[in-house]
């Protein structure tokens, strides 16, 4: 919410405020997909969103737009014989995730899809994550929870006092 109330107010990040912010190289860590004897491993981590730029760094979050590259990547792939979406996410945007589920849902009867719940798969990742062929969940892992949840913080008294009127 200060991050918002921050872009809100015009204040944009330098380069060297968002490194001292989420450390230099933090993006280039995120997890990555692998090809391991022939099966496509795809990460589904964090927060989803389409263009996940700044944010990203913020959360570890995927984008949906890049995981869809990587998916129709895995489709086009001779070397892949099947596709695994490794799932630890609780959701996020609703922008981009249709679009994201109908990628997967219309790779079914190319390649085997499977979708592993390993850990967390919920909101707009269950959408994504069943539209693979199948579902598969670890042990100690949790699918489900499709909600929304919006948060209201009530200032227009703290508004009046700093003479702030918005208007929509």
């Amino acid at each position: 919410v200060d991050f918002l109330n921050m872009r809100a107010a015009g204040h944009e990040l330098t380069r060297a405020e968002i490194a001292a912010t989420f450390g230099e190289g933090h993006q280039d860590d995120r997890p990555r997909p692998q090809l391991v004897g022939g099966v496509a491993i795809l990460p589904l981590f964090g927060l989803l969103a389409p263009r996940m730029n700044m944010m990203l760094q913020a959360s570890g979050g995927t984008s949906t737009q890049e995981f869809a590259s990587w998916y129709r990547a895995a489709l086009a792939n001779p070397a892949v014989r099947a596709i695994v979406i490794d799932c630890d996410s609780p959701g996020g945007t609703v922008s981009g995730t249709q679009e994201l589920s109908d990628v997967i849902y219309a790779g079914r009867g190319h390649k085997p899809s499977v979708t592993v719940v390993n850990l967390l798969c919920a909101s707009g990742a269950v959408w994504v994550g069943t539209a693979a062929d199948r579902v598969v969940v670890s042990p100690s892992g949790h699918a489900g929870s499709v909600g929304v949840i919006y948060l209201h913080a009530e200032q227009s008294k703290a508004d009046e006092a700093a003479g702030i009127t918005r208007t929509l």
